[in-house]
């Protein structure tokens, strides 16, 4: 790996247990600790990173030396990392599928030391991308079925970019307009112009021609908010292509200029015989910004935002140890010991109510029940899986349709009823 995962804290509490003979096979917990205001699910992500990077996970010879230098851990210890690898067992919520408040969406079984040294790395791999996948999921549902395109945040890394690009698109946004996720992940690649574009043309005009010349079919003209003639000046351009047979592709707008006057724009683009330029709006958005827009009947065609993840992000989840050589341990979250979630159905299948329970085989849960943690590692070794992004995409768009509407609302939704078994109550 290029660069190391681990942290000093996890380092010298494994070397601590492994010096008081705490070696024994433990299960870990990911679970839910702090719910944000309004959220009633979440969407999993991110487990297909963690599996490549629990694949990885090695202490490099500059990790070694760097540890031997500072006199921290004892050589015994060092020795040990030097055959470090993880041997473990992995139970994941599928990315995609839906889990609630007061369910585990992961758990981890392995020697207690590996699960110790993980910690870290296994939070920060799983949390962000579950964290943007749940805010994007109320996107998609606030959107009431429109274009939805992930922007690319300027102060972000270029793999955070990239994992945002993949949280969206997997809830069901329509592109990314990040290069990096388009390439590696197959993503639809899609935007629009950079304001800078605009900024580098002191004449309005002459700027919006060039963009209609430039993108084409990503040309999106901007109303900036300093020309009080961009409207009229778009749709001169625009009718000038509709006689040429072209088609502008549509106007960009802020969400503020969406509020006040995006029904005139939509007005007057119709009387010009430019129904098919849509309207975008582009901008600082969320789920309630967007549901606010639409309650007000704003006659806007899709948005282009960046997703972020409500704060504090490092506090959304947490990892505890559940079992320990055998014996139940009691968490302060999610229940004790190794667990398994069993989804209700109706008789459609449609989600009902979870059963929270041991990982024995269903007891009287009905035909219409199914186990939600999948195996996705044993042993240290990647559990093969048939399955690939746009079909984990498929799966997630549906499961948002058929979620009751009491519990997708955006503001206010009722809790979605997860029940704990005997064994656990």
């Amino acid at each position: 790996m290029t660069s190391s995962p681990f942290d000093l804290d996890s380092l010298l509490t494994a070397q601590s247990l492994i010096q008081d003979g705490k070696t024994g096979q433990a299960t870990f917990t990911v679970a839910p600790q702090e719910i944000p205001q309004h959220w009633s699910f979440f969407v999993s992500g991110g487990a297909s990173n963690l599996v490549r990077h629990l694949t990885q996970a090695r202490f490099s010879r500059e990790d070694l030396g760097f540890l031997a230098a500072h006199g921290l851990l004892d050589p015994a210890f060092l020795e040990r990392l030097k055959s470090f690898r993880f041997t473990g067992d992995v139970l994941a919520v599928p990315e995609g599928e839906l889990f609630f408040p007061g369910e585990p969406f992961l758990e981890i079984t392995c020697p207690l030391f590996e699960g110790v040294i993980l910690r870290a790395l296994v939070l920060s791999l799983v949390g962000p991308p579950c964290l943007i996948a749940s805010r994007a999921a109320r996107c998609v549902l606030a959107s009431q079925q429109k274009t939805l395109l992930d922007a690319t945040g300027v102060n972000d890394s270029i793999k955070a970019k990239s994992e945002r690009a993949r949280a969206t698109y997997l809830v069901g946004f329509s592109g990314t307009s990040n290069l990096q996720a388009a390439k590696d992940l197959a993503i639809p690649f899609a935007g629009v112009p950079d304001p800078l574009f605009m900024d580098a043309y002191p004449d309005l005009e002459d700027a919006y021609r060039h963009m209609v010349t430039s993108f084409e079919e990503t040309c999106f003209l901007p109303l900036g908010p300093k020309d009080k003639n961009a409207l009229s000046l778009a749709i001169q351009i625009g009718t000038e292509l509709a006689r040429k047979d072209q088609i502008l592709p549509g106007i960009a707008v802020s969400p503020r200029q969406a509020s006040e006057f995006g029904a005139l724009v939509r007005t007057r683009l119709d009387a010009a015989g430019l129904a098919h330029t849509k309207i975008l709006v582009q901008g600082d958005l969320d789920e309630f910004g967007i549901q606010d827009l639409l309650d007000q009947k704003i006659p806007v065609d899709g948005f282009s935002l960046v997703v972020s993840p409500p704060r504090p992000s490092s506090q959304a989840f947490c990892y505890e140890l559940v079992e320990l050589s055998g014996m139940v341990v009691n968490p302060t979250t999610s229940g004790p010991g190794k667990k398994q979630i069993y989804r209700i159905g109706d008789a459609q299948a449609r989600p009902r109510h979870d059963i929270v329970s041991t990982r024995d085989p269903m007891k009287g849960y009905g035909p219409k029940a199914w186990p939600v943690l999948t195996q996705i590692m044993k042993n240290g070794i990647p559990v093969p899986s048939e399955e690939d992004l746009d079909s984990r995409r498929k799966h997630c768009r549906h499961v948002l349709r058929v979620l009751r509407q009491d519990v997708s609302r955006i503001r206010n939704p009722e809790s979605f009823q997860v029940r704990l078994s005997p064994e656990l109550d």
